[in-house]
């Protein structure tokens, strides 16, 4: 359509969208690396089995699954930064939860919203560059906008693993790290489409 960006990866660059979809992005998804990491350890040393951590998990990614078809479908009938924003508020309200998990049914809980929220935010933070951006240069914008995402899946897990190391608990570094993950939801929210 006539009013459908369609940039160079220099004037992406040059957008406030750019960065802030970027960071969004990279702000959001620490949390899962973190969780591919501690998850499993973290609720074994709480007294649950193996079977039941690695249950956990699971239901964690069928929720994200299913909930997957649930962003996409908003995002195609409400603008993209706008139907991000509940997923991510869902997706940290799970990190923080699982903090503080002692039971299985906290367990569930956890997995329900971090699954939910996870797997609604995963098909738009992908589809909102190609909306804002067009296509001349997607796949090399896209590349570019996801450094600092891999950057933080690799730091993130890191600073998990050295506080729990140095104060024998996981809670303080995922509060530490869903603070900074409530940014995100913001970041995107405030990405505005180029003109």
């Amino acid at each position: 359509t006539a009013n459908q960006p369609d940039l160079t990866v220099r004037q992406a660059l040059r957008t406030q969208a750019f960065w802030f979809i970027s960071l969004g992005h990279a702000l959001s998804s620490m949390l899962i690396g973190t969780l591919t990491v501690h998850l499993i350890p973290m609720l074994t040393d709480k007294g649950f089995s193996l079977q039941t951590a690695a249950f956990v998990w699971s239901m964690t990614t069928a929720v994200g699954a299913v909930s997957q078809l649930v962003g996409g479908y908003v995002g195609d009938r409400i603008p993209k930064n706008v139907a991000i924003f509940p997923f991510t508020v869902l997706q940290t309200a799970g990190f923080v939860t699982v903090a503080f998990v002692h039971t299985l049914p906290l367990a569930f809980v956890f997995a329900l919203l971090y699954g939910a929220g996870f797997g609604g935010r995963v098909p738009l933070t992908t589809a909102i560059r190609g909306d804002y951006f067009g296509q001349r240069a997607f796949a090399t914008i896209t590349g570019l906008s996801m450094m600092p995402l891999f950057a933080s899946m690799v730091t993130a897990p890191l600073f998990a693993a050295y506080m729990f190391d140095t104060r024998g608990s996981y809670t303080l570094a995922f509060l530490i790290l869903a603070g900074l993950s409530s940014l995100s939801g913001f970041l995107f929210l405030f990405a505005k489409k180029p003109v």
